[in-house]
């Protein structure tokens, strides 16, 4: 599944106030461009710390790791994403809670030594 993020543009202005100076001043322009996102469940555990690790490893620094639990659901889903790609593992089995816990520390072991 692919979706497509809204384009927008945003002015910022700063309006200076000091004594007997009033003037107007526009700072910046921010446009962001469109990007596509792909959106990918894992079905398997070890293919999904595969994916991920290579992920972390291809850019460091744009890559967000989140860990959310539905209790209405119950059901725990990890995403990693480097706003390009989009991995997902979920599970309802409370087994796999521990392999989501070691999971987690080797990541952060990752991001502490870069």
């Amino acid at each position: 599944m692919r979706f497509e993020k809204r384009r927008f543009v945003s002015v910022v202005l700063l309006i200076c106030m000091q004594p007997k100076k009033r003037f107007l001043v526009v700072v910046s322009i921010l446009l962001t461009l469109s990007s596509v996102t792909k959106m990918t469940y894992i079905e398997s555990w070890e293919e999904f710390v595969k994916a991920a690790e290579r992920l972390y490893q291809s850019d460091p620094n744009n890559v967000r790791y989140t860990v959310k639990y539905r209790h209405c659901d119950e059901k725990m889903v990890l995403t990693i994403t480097d706003d390009q790609v989009r991995l997902q593992y979920a599970t309802q089995h409370a087994h796999d809670v521990k392999k989501m816990e070691k999971f987690t520390s080797s990541l952060l072991r990752m991001m502490a030594h870069h």
